[in-house]
């Protein structure tokens, strides 16, 4: 041990802990893919200091092991004495469309891969309009970074900047170090804690599940990862402060809750009693880390029992309970139960199709008296590794929420997407106006969406062309082949003008009786020529059917 605590491990060659293994597993199944490339950006509004700016990333990278670590193909890596970091200029100013132009671009760079062994691998670039506003954009590969170290890096960065401004010493960093972390996570496999959490969830999840979706086509991506079909939905900031509010009456959280209405969708839509679902933790040992850069997550599955006659407010406490027990149990790697529940020879790349991610990170950050942070968004690789990515992201106390769906093209259909998510923003309110009603019973569908299905004026609903009428199919086969055999009995047969007259003949003594549209006719009559003449003229008439026996 050195004075810190840390085992002496050699920095020339280091292994990887346990979160950054079950990365580098991912990158090794899809190693032509970016779908590990994560980051952010957002606007600095107003004048600030770059050159100090750029010597406060200087001193980030210095007192920071993550940022000068460098992780190889074979699974090592190595942690470098010093770094000189790049923040790369880009001139945006001339650009005359300049918002659609940092849209391309943000797409352009997440799909660039990183070449690992080679540098640490992240890169900054800083993107100029004018001198009263720029974009700052920080990417990394997941290996050396997750979603809540990306708040961290920016949020010590301006630290660091503000006090450089001010002619001050910086606060000290106050965390371990990544190294101390990387020795815990792989003392951790030889502890009663490992034994305990392997327990825990071959009790909690003994089988391998069913998947949710079906694969309805091929990957397409040339890596192997299927592109995402993507669909974010804005939640303005005073409408989900109340959702807020009235969460916490059920003694929840926004997270806890948004996990409820995901298992409730899906149980209800698949006809499920049980639905597994992907959530991605912090595991940083409480606050330990908090403050420490790396790669610290980890994914559990959390398996939820929806049962019909559950209300709601159970679901929710059912869900809160299932969540504490998991989060327990965090550290376990996820790769050890797909080895246990044998899922490669189950011909399955994940123990779950919906991966829920919860992103409530702080990016109100102050540049000196003369910028500040704003429009903070989460950058995504635009490739699906789950057949269903969800992320809410919660990003500034002035900001509206956003509901991100990013879906696999093998499982959905192009607009299926951002139906999905208005109708999880649907639940996200009318669950809570019935906490009390059974949850068979909550209507899924938006009021505009089951209003259109109804009248039958969607083109295009849910993803898929509105079909034609059957009785319509049935008409132009009658003008067009009148003389051929419609329907054949035991001692007869009728062609296709024939029935069509008798149908219509029926149709017209339906709508002299009030039958059309929104309206409903009893059926009595035994399987019989006249009973398809019947249907038929039932549905010619606007009606639907009700059978009589």
């Amino acid at each position: 041990m050195d004075e810190t605590g840390t085992a002496a491990l050699n920095p020339a060659d280091l292994p990887l802990s346990l979160s950054q293994r079950e990365v580098w597993l991912d990158q090794c199944a899809w190693p032509d893919s970016t779908h590990l490339n994560i980051g952010g950006g957002g606007y600095i509004k107003g004048p600030f200091d770059r050159p100090a700016f750029i010597d406060a990333l200087n001193t980030l990278v210095e007192e920071n092991e993550a940022l000068r670590l460098v992780p190889d193909l074979d699974g090592r890596q190595r942690l470098l004495p010093s770094y000189q970091p790049l923040l790369e200029h880009i001139d945006f100013s001339s650009k005359v469309q300049p918002q659609e132009a940092l849209q391309d671009w943000v797409k352009e760079s997440i799909a660039q891969p990183f070449i690992l062994g080679n540098a640490p691998p992240w890169r900054f670039a800083l993107l100029h309009f004018n001198k009263e506003l720029n974009w700052l954009s920080i990417q990394f590969h997941h290996l050396v970074m997750d979603g809540w170290g990306t708040s961290q890096v920016m949020r010590r960065w301006v630290e660091i900047y503000n006090a450089k401004i001010a002619g001050i010493e910086p606060p000290p960093a106050g965390d371990p170090g990544y190294l101390k972390f990387i020795e815990e996570s792989l003392e951790y496999r030889a502890t009663n804690a490992f034994e305990n959490d392997n327990a825990f969830w071959q009790e909690t999840l003994p089988r391998l599940p069913e998947p949710l979706f079906e694969r309805r086509h091929l990957p397409t991506g040339k890596s192997g990862v299927t592109p995402a079909l993507s669909a974010t939905l804005s939640i303005a900031r005073n409408e989900y402060d109340q959702l807020g509010s009235q969460i916490g009456t059920f003694g929840a959280t926004p997270f806890s809750y948004m996990i409820a209405v995901l298992a409730l969708y899906f149980a209800r839509v698949l006809n499920r009693q049980e639905v597994v679902i992907g959530i991605p933790s912090l595991n940083r040992g409480g606050k330990r880390y908090k403050n420490t850069f790396g790669m610290f997550v980890g994914v559990f599955p959390l398996v939820l029992q929806v049962k019909p006659q559950m209300s709601v407010a159970e679901l929710l406490f059912s869900v809160n309970s299932g969540l504490r027990a998991a989060v327990r149990h965090q550290r376990y790697p996820l790769s050890e139960q797909g080895k246990r529940l044998q899922a490669i020879r189950h011909k399955r790349d994940s123990l779950f199709d919906v991966l829920f991610s919860f992103e409530r990170q702080e990016y109100d950050l102050k540049f000196g008296d003369t910028a500040i942070s704003m429009g903070a968004r989460q950058v995504f690789s635009g490739l699906a590794r789950y057949p269903l990515g969800i992320t809410l992201c919660e990003f500034h106390p002035d900001q509206d929420v956003e509901l991100t769906l990013e879906a696999s093209a093998a499982c959905f259909e192009p607009a299926e997407v951002g139906y999905l998510g208005k109708r999880l923003l649907h639940l996200m309110t009318t669950m809570l106006a019935n906490a009390h009603a059974l949850v068979d019973s909550i209507d899924i569908l938006p009021a505009d969406e089951r209003f259109e299905l109804i009248k039958g004026s969607f083109q295009g609903c849910c993803g898929q062309p509105q079909p034609e009428p059957y009785f319509f199919q049935f008409e132009r086969h009658a003008k067009t082949q009148p003389n051929a055999t419609a329907i054949v009995w035991d001692g007869g047969q009728m062609d296709y003008a024939t029935l069509d007259s008798l149908a219509e003949s029926i149709a017209n003594t339906l709508r002299n009786q009030g039958a059309g549209r929104d309206k409903i006719v009893a059926l009595a009559v035994e399987r019989s020529p006249e009973m398809v003449a019947a249907l038929l003229g039932i549905a010619k008439s606007g009606a639907a059917f009700t059978p009589r026996y």
